[in-house]
């Protein structure tokens, strides 16, 4: 059977109601008008805020930790290579340049409160204390900036009735090799404002391998 599909975009999810029978989404329109989308399951992939997650009353235990990045786009004067990303290990702590496109780089540093949007001061100081330094780098301009936390944080179940979370929505655990965060570029939709809320058909019946008869083998 086919289920149709749509995708509801400038919408914000403002009330989840779900029962035995299916689940039911409200919505908040950009014209602040309110509609209901009917659904046989909901899956909240709406990030470490989930608003699903809330409204369907699972818990999210943990905390965040105490360091904080600052996050930058820069056009700069740069010494070493476009092909690679650099990380330098100083005393004062970590930052690392990566080459992005239009001849922009991304700057990402660790501080013990990193300010809320670097500005071109923050991010040349960071680079002339921490970054290469026999030949000196020299920001221009910034182009963006922000700065995030990491959590560590666990949902206390995945799934509550007809509600399923996924993503950021679900764990939250230490990264592994680079910060992860729930930050979204301005010029980005968030995925909190463009939910997709699509009937899906129920969950099939489930289905148990049996083992092959004695003397054949499972590739015959």
């Amino acid at each position: 059977m086919a289920y149709p599909n749509f995708v509801h975009g400038e919408q914000t999810v403002t009330g989840v109601e779900g029962d035995d029978a299916g689940v039911t989404v409200v919505v908040r329109r950009p014209d602040g008008s309110s509609a209901r989308i009917d659904a046989c399951y909901v899956v909240g992939c709406d990030g470490v805020h989930s608003t699903v997650r809330q409204q369907a009353g699972i818990g999210f235990a943990g905390s965040r930790y105490a360091e904080s990045f600052a996050l930058a786009d820069v056009h700069m004067d740069w010494p070493l290579s476009r092909r690679e990303v650099h990380l330098f290990f100083a005393p004062a702590g970590l930052v690392v340049v990566a080459p992005l496109p239009d001849d922009r780089y991304r700057i990402v540093a660790t501080l013990d409160q990193a300010p809320e949007h670097p500005a071109l001061a923050d991010v040349q100081a960071l680079l002339d204390t921490r970054g290469p330094a026999r030949r000196r780098s020299t920001v221009r301009d910034v182009v963006w900036s922000s700065r995030f936390q990491v959590h560590h944080r666990l949902a206390d179940t995945y799934r509550h009735g007809r509600v399923l979370l996924a993503g950021d929505a679900a764990p939250r655990p230490q990264p592994r090799g680079r910060p992860r965060h729930e930050h979204r570029h301005p010029r980005r939709r968030s995925p909190r404002s463009s939910p997709t809320c699509s009937p899906v058909p129920p969950t099939p019946q489930s289905w148990t391998p049996t083992k092959p008869p004695a003397g054949r083998s499972p590739r015959a």
